[in-house]
């Protein structure tokens, strides 16, 4: 079940309260497979940092931790280490794979499969 706009603008506004973090995991629902590039789009709240990986290679194994400015300027050089970062063909196959995903007519499309979706499992639903 998606979270409501209001649960996730009251997660926003407990974390600038108490000067946390808000971290959202978008592994599974990233990279268009909402109808937005990445879900938390639907609700206008933007986290502080963001997972994204699967989706994100088309299939090549890659993975990235997304972070605003802010959080951002505090990862210098030494604290923020991976075993697979920076990798040359991983960065160009996730390139490519946002360049064609993040399209109007590609996510577009999406929420038009979704909606078909929706609606034949509503008429199941009714049947039984």
């Amino acid at each position: 079940m998606p979270a409501s706009n209001a649960f996730l603008q009251g997660l926003r506004e407990l974390c600038d309260r108490h000067n946390a973090l808000l971290i959202f995991d978008e592994v599974q629902t990233g990279v268009g497979r909402t109808g937005e590039l990445y879900a938390y789009m639907h609700y206008g709240v933007t986290p502080d940092l963001l997972t994204t990986a699967k989706a994100l290679g088309g299939g090549f194994p890659v993975g990235a931790l997304l972070a605003t400015e802010e959080c951002a300027s505090v990862m210098t050089v030494g604290t923020h280490g991976t075993t697979y970062g920076g990798n040359p063909l991983a960065s160009a196959v996730a390139g490519k794979v946002l360049e064609l995903i993040n399209t109007p007519e590609m996510l577009n499309g999406v929420k038009q499969r979704h909606d078909w979706f929706v609606e034949r499992l509503n008429i199941i639903n009714h049947r039984w």
